[in-house]
């Protein structure tokens, strides 16, 4: 085909108008050394003619190449993945990997299509390729499900095969242990099963509210959603629930107002699919939420809303154990002592107090959450 008749091709599917849209694994139809225009179909077969430069980027291995080198390391067939300013190229890189959303799979055909950008590419596997995802050490395409996000590493020589699925996910787990010297923090999943992770040096912490949070930040009783690409941690955000008093409940408008430990006011919305739990774990309902009733509000990794009810009750304090950091008391039921949470609410009033200003034979109410103490009341 001539380079006026695919022109006029180009110019007829209209995409000439697109003056900044990137391509990826885009193939290479020709270039035409002598005016620096480069053709190329996108994976529907719609074809491209853009401008190659002096200063397009021009990379393949992790090589840089000039653009006089260009056609004998990119040839006609080739996959390439294009950035564009207008109809220029600005860079132009070998289609070593695609990274996208998986929006159709069969894993007894052994075809997949991912979405990367706004282009859907399909594949079909002529063997199974690796599968790395998080806490599937075996994980074989079965595993996968339409909308995880996924890179596939392709075969630089047959750019249809796939060699290895890695899949993006996001977890959210409860803190129940971390330390700050060997960086290990014992987690638990919402199925209650609990994992010892080490988080790396080198993976960023966020939290909501902080500039600059580190691991120390990392709290026993918080929760921590972490991003994986495959079996490697890229990411951390710690979640810290907001623990109060209930000030209003709000069933229509799924809405608690809550005094938080530090005296804050705060309407947290609940939403529909929340899910709210009373003494003793048992499931509830918003309305079933009282004011003076202390809860724990946390969001969970599924965007969902989860409301705990703290269990109250009446204790006669006894001591403290720093060596266990566990709280003993006395009652008419006999004694009992639990562990006691780092961001604990210990106060008289709206004074708040040490561990220190609790003396045996005190009377307190204590709140638990999970069975630990969030809130000691004198």
């Amino acid at each position: 085909m001539s380079l006026d008749l695919l022109n006029k091709k180009v110019q007829a599917v209209n995409v000439t108008n697109s003056n900044s849209q990137d391509l990826v694994f885009a193939k290479i139809i020709n270039y035409d050394q002598v005016n620096k225009y480069l053709t190329v179909e996108d994976i529907n077969g719609n074809p491209y003619i853009f401008k190659m430069t002096d200063q397009t980027a021009i990379l393949m291995y992790g090589v840089n190449y000039n653009l006089a080198n260009f056609t004998s390391n990119f040839s006609q067939g080739k996959r390439v993945n294009i950035q564009l300013s207008k109809q220029t190229v600005t860079s132009i890189s070998l289609a070593t990997q695609l990274t996208g959303v998986i929006t159709d799979i069969n894993a007894t055909t052994k075809q997949i299509t991912v979405k990367s950008g706004s282009q859907n590419v399909s594949f079909t596997m002529a063997f199974a390729p690796s599968i790395e995802l998080y806490g599937k050490p075996s994980a074989t395409l079965s595993d996968l499900n339409i909308g995880d996000s996924v890179t596939l590493d392709l075969n630089p020589g047959q750019q249809d095969t796939i060699l290895k699925i890695t899949a993006t996910s996001t977890k959210q787990y409860k803190v129940l242990l971390a330390y700050s010297t060997s960086r290990q923090i014992t987690l638990q999943d919402a199925a209650g099963n609990n994992l010892v992770i080490t988080l790396d040096t080198s993976v960023p912490i966020v939290a909501e509210g902080k500039v600059s949070p580190t691991f120390s930040d990392i709290l026993a009783d918080d929760y921590l959603k972490l991003s994986f690409k495959g079996n490697t941690i890229t990411n951390a955000e710690i979640v810290s629930p907001v623990r109060g008093k209930v000030l209003a409940v709000d069933a229509g408008a799924g809405t608690l107002t809550v005094q938080d430990f530090a005296g804050l006011t705060k309407l947290v919305t609940i939403g529909a699919n929340a899910t709210v739990t009373g003494n003793g774990n048992a499931q509830t309902t918003l309305a079933a939420v009282q004011v003076g009733d202390r809860v724990q509000v946390v969001k969970n990794g599924d965007g969902n809303m989860n409301v705990k009810v703290a269990t109250a009750l009446q204790r006669t304090f006894v001591a403290y154990n720093g060596g266990t950091n566990t709280l003993s008391f006395t009652s008419t039921a006999g004694s009992d002592s639990y562990i006691m949470s780092p961001r604990v609410y210990l106060h008289k009033g709206t004074d708040s107090l040490a561990i220190t200003g609790f003396a045996a034979n005190d009377a307190v109410t204590v709140y638990l959450i999970d069975g630990r103490v969030i809130e000691m009341e004198k």
